[in-house]
């Protein structure tokens, strides 16, 4: 728990000593490129090309599953692969819970939090292909490529509150019901910044696909 502790702390001030940003880059790390189709406020309608990314799947709370999964991808991406080679950070950080798919028929809250399961993501940055990724250590950790997708997106600052989420899903919910959109996926959850970044400087977003 300590060494987790550590860990995470170092990784943290690693991170917030990011260069400035420029295109294509929030706060020093390379970001998914995407094209705004339609923006109401701090609600947006985005187009995604296909990504490759690096996941984990792991289960518990919202917030220990968070940690849990980045501790597993911070590692691989600092050196933790066959080859040792370092991977550059890239933002923002992608939760969602799949256990939502697996009860669709049945209240999710049915489901306790020690037996969600998440899926945890980072983007890769831009020059690896699949082939050319360091292979990890973990066994969990898996890379694939996400298909072209169509995103909306509610940006926002503040707390990683369960609350203030939930209120953010509802009202990226109502935006959906209000354009006439349907979601094809559960909502899930762009974290922009550290823990150590204050709450009302952080970049969070809540976002669901849709069609």
């Amino acid at each position: 728990m300590r060494q987790s502790l550590i860990f995470l702390t170092t990784s943290f001030l690693f991170f917030s000593c990011a260069p400035s940003d420029k295109l294509g880059f929030y706060r020093g790390y390379e970001t998914s490129s995407y094209q705004v189709v339609e923006q109401a406020e701090n609600i947006e309608i985005r187009k995604y090309p296909a990504i490759l990314v690096a996941e984990v799947e792991v289960e518990g709370g919202r917030k220990e599953a968070a940690k849990k999964g980045f501790i597993i991808l911070a590692r691989y991406i600092f050196g933790k692969n066959i080859s040792q080679q370092k991977v550059a950070m890239t933002s923002p950080v992608f939760q969602e819970n799949i256990s939502e798919k697996i009860a669709m028929t049945s209240p999710v809250a049915q489901i306790s939090d020690s037996k969600k399961t998440w899926r945890i993501q980072f983007a890769m940055p831009k020059q690896y292909s699949l082939e050319s990724l360091p292979k990890p250590l973990d066994e969990k950790i898996k890379f694939k490529i996400t298909k072209e997708k169509t995103l909306v997106a509610i940006r926002f600052s503040g707390s990683w509150s369960d609350q203030l989420f939930e209120e953010k899903k509802l009202l990226l919910k109502n935006f959906i019901e209000q354009k006439n959109l349907s979601a094809t996926s559960p909502a899930a959850i762009f974290y922009y910044d550290d823990p150590l970044t204050f709450p009302w400087n952080r970049r969070n977003e809540i976002i669901q696909e849709i069609k």
